[in-house]
């Protein structure tokens, strides 16, 4: 019975070290980017085939010179403001 107590606690720390594991965010991409703005639609279904229906929301994300996110904007399908998030960033980019 201690032995899987023991193994079920070694068990939970292994996997909440991994789950608290603050990795950088590298993405893969050339170049000084200043921006990205992706449209978001609804996907449906018609004659077997998935195909692009009404558009759901627009985001925009923008980056500093380091490469960080600094704002991100959601808009509705009518172009409206629907959230926007600002981050900030100490000395050491985190």
């Amino acid at each position: 019975m201690k032995k899987i107590f023991l193994f079920l606690f070694i068990y939970t720390i292994l996997v909440c070290t991994n789950c608290t594991n603050n990795k950088e965010f590298k993405p893969d991409y050339q170049g000084n980017i200043v921006s990205i703005t992706a449209s978001i639609y609804e996907a449906v279904e018609k004659f077997g085939e998935v195909q692009v229906d009404d558009l759901e929301k627009v985001v925009k994300i923008e980056f500093n010179e380091n490469h960080n996110i600094v704002k991100e904007t959601t808009y509705d399908e009518d172009g409206d403001l629907d959230a926007l998030v600002k981050y900030h960033y100490n000395d050491n980019n985190s």
